[in-house]
């Protein structure tokens, strides 16, 4: 089963029989060349690896350990691929041409694999939000610094010159 974003972020990461916990999900970090999730921000400068989940609760992310939180650069790929290039919160995403289709604001993974299913995009202004669209994991060209690089282009025109959108929502 799925899990989407918006439905774990805030949650507490805690030890089966601690009442205080470890930290809260506060973020994703993401392969940038396979769209899987290498990690959780867990606080301001920690981090939650998936592989350290023991159980996906209603209430909190269960962990064995107090170790399963730890320093965010001690994660090869993070260190690797830069902080700024993995960090999948509110990073922008753009089409092949640069066009701005808006900022993540939820996805969805695989609790199992943590491969990213899909990831809905829109723009925003204080708390006002519009143009929201899902795409496909499959959809995304490259992952840079700056934004997210989508392999579509969202507007065709047509023979009689008008400009039609698209529709984003692709199949998962």
């Amino acid at each position: 089963m799925k899990k989407h974003w918006s439905s774990i972020s805030g949650l507490p990461i805690m030890l089966p029989d601690e009442e205080r916990p470890l930290g809260y999900l506060k973020g994703a970090f993401m392969d940038p060349e396979k769209a899987q999730l290498i990690g959780f921000l867990a606080g301001y400068t920690k981090i939650l690896v998936p592989v350290e989940i023991e159980k996906w609760r209603q209430d909190a992310v269960q962990v064995s350990s107090p170790e399963a939180v730890s320093p965010i650069l001690d994660i090869l790929r993070i260190e690797k691929y830069g902080l700024r290039r993995t960090f999948l919160n509110n990073k922008r995403v753009l089409t092949k041409s640069g066009k701005n289709v808006g900022q993540v604001r939820d996805f969805t993974f695989d609790p199992m694999t943590l491969y990213m299913a899909t990831f809905e995009v829109s723009k925003r202004l204080l708390w006002l939000e519009w143009d929201k669209r899902i795409f496909a994991s499959k959809d995304i060209e490259e992952v840079t610094p700056k934004a997210i690089i989508l392999n579509t282009e969202l507007e065709k025109t047509v023979k009689s010159g008008k400009t039609v959108n698209l529709p984003a929502v692709t199949g998962a």
